[in-house]
């Protein structure tokens, strides 16, 4: 570029491009002959419905979870009536048992 004057332009070697305007040349992330980089594109987005897939997945997961958690306590408490009537009958059984010993 030619100056005029014995001074350089304050331009020089500077954009005088304003903020928000459009530029020449290619974006960041556009490939030198002008092409964005589709597999970049479709990587994210193919990670984007995996990373869904699996939120599902854990919320359905935590959800068999919290019903299993449910069930064992279920199962404990009928385990636990379950004990305790079988130690009535047993002690119904001694006191019959010694009746029929201090009987004969």
């Amino acid at each position: 570029m030619a100056s005029r004057g014995p001074y350089p332009s304050a331009f020089e070697g500077h954009s005088i491009q304003p903020p928000g305007m459009m530029r020449h040349g290619p974006f960041p992330g556009v490939s030198p002959d002008g092409h964005r980089s589709l597999e970049h594109i479709f990587e994210a987005e193919r990670l984007t419905r995996e990373n869904r897939r699996l939120a599902a997945t854990q919320v359905d997961h935590q959800r068999e979870l919290v019903a299993a958690q449910q069930e064992v306590q279920r199962l404990k408490a009928h385990i636990g009536s379950t004990q305790t009537e079988s130690d009535i009958q047993i002690r119904i059984l001694l006191e019959k048992i010694k009746k029929m010993e201090a009987d004969i």
